[in-house]
């Protein structure tokens, strides 16, 4: 599984490696690559998860950044898709929410492209609630509902509003204020004061990620294509947390 993640290896390459590896060894069997289709698919990804999250367990007051990135699910050119007539495939859309210090992913969501990201906030926040301090987000995530949730909840909403927004309350009290603190010492002053900085902190994990597991995921079915970046996600943080330099 970790390789398939790593290097993007197609199943019947998997059995070429294990039929030199069970060779080399001399210590187990080698395998079709039916059956390290049905064994990876197999694998329980919640667990993964579960891992990552214990991670953050003892953690308080910290700093969260959001944001969201896209996976191919193909890896075929504009020029194939323009010149077959092929329909396009899209993206899968991953929500990511990480620790500002350690920086390690406190949740997750999957999605298709079509899906805002300010509608995967809450779930993305609420595994972590009483632990967050304060939420770093674009301005993709500006809207009244989320910073409605944030103030309720006793978090810092670290998210430039739009550049039309109001100084008028209109639902979002919080957002008002943030508004009218903005327009009072304009935006860059804002931006140093909160240290606004670090939300480009999920930027370069992003980077990291695609650099080191790719961004073409080769699965078919939607639950598959959600096991494979799920893979590709926690094989990234072994590496990070696991691996002696």
């Amino acid at each position: 599984m970790k390789i398939r993640a790593l290097w993007d290896v197609p199943f019947r390459v998997l059995e070429s490696f294990v039929r030199i590896l069970s060779k080399i060894t001399g210590k187990f069997s080698p395998l079709t690559y039916v059956a390290i289709f049905k064994r990876i698919r197999k694998i329980d990804v919640k667990r993964m998860m579960d891992e990552i999250s214990r991670s953050n367990m003892n953690k308080e007051n910290m700093y969260i950044i959001i944001d969201s990135t896209g996976f191919k699910i193909t890896d075929r050119g504009e020029w194939i898709n323009e010149k077959y007539s092929k329909k396009r495939k899209g993206w899968i859309k991953v929500h990511l929410a990480i620790d500002a210090n350690s920086f390690n992913v406190v949740s997750l969501s999957i999605t298709d492209e079509k899906i805002h990201d300010s509608q995967e906030f809450k779930k993305l926040i609420d595994p972590v609630l009483e632990k967050t301090k304060a939420v770093y987000g674009d301005k993709g995530y500006d809207s009244k509902d989320i910073y409605n949730y944030l103030s309720e909840n006793g978090i810092e909403a670290i998210i430039p509003p739009k550049k039309n927004a109001t100084t008028r309350s209109r639902g979002s009290p919080a957002r008002a204020r943030l508004v009218r603190e903005i327009k009072r010492i304009g935006e860059e002053e804002w931006k140093k004061a909160v240290n606004y900085g670090k939300r480009w902190l999920i930027e370069i994990f992003f980077s990291g990620l695609k650099r080191v597991v790719g961004e073409i995921v080769r699965a078919k079915k939607d639950e598959y294509k959600i096991q494979e970046v799920i893979f590709k996600i926690y094989s990234y943080f072994v590496m990070r947390n696991y691996t002696e330099v």
